[in-house]
């Protein structure tokens, strides 16, 4: 089951997203905090979705031609990842988008390819030390 989180309903799950959102900082690259996050889905500039019970959490943005996979985290992603998938392709179409964006990690990728997703970009990732 995929369902969604409504912004004004975030506090009465805040206990079991907080673990999400601060893995999904965590994968960032600094380019977001859990709290920046949590304040996107409070501003409604994000959505939460979740399957199960909490077995897995994504988060989507809307934009004006496609709806954006932005985060995605949880356990045994082979039960979950073709529904939530199929669920959020739905909702896009449902608000008249022509494309599904997902930013994911490399793992994601021959999975994608079979749902009819082909890469657009690679990002490429250069931590920089102290003796630069």
């Amino acid at each position: 089951m995929i369902w969604g989180i409504r912004a004004a309903d975030v506090p009465l799950y805040a206990e079991r997203l907080a673990p999400f959102l601060l893995n999904f900082a965590e994968h960032s690259h600094k380019r977001a905090t859990a709290l920046q996050l949590l304040d996107a889905i409070m501003a409604r500039d994000m959505q939460v979705w979740v399957c199960g019970d909490f077995q897995a959490v994504c988060l989507t943005s809307v934009h004006p031609e496609h709806v954006e996979i932005n985060c995605c985290a949880g356990e045994d992603r082979t039960a979950w990842q073709d529904d939530l998938e199929a669920h959020i392709a739905e909702w896009a179409q449902f608000l008249g988008k022509r494309r599904v964006i997902m930013i994911a990690r490399p793992g994601w990728q021959k999975w994608a390819r079979g749902k009819g997703y082909t890469p657009a970009h690679v990002e490429l990732v250069r931590e920089l030390g102290d003796g630069r």
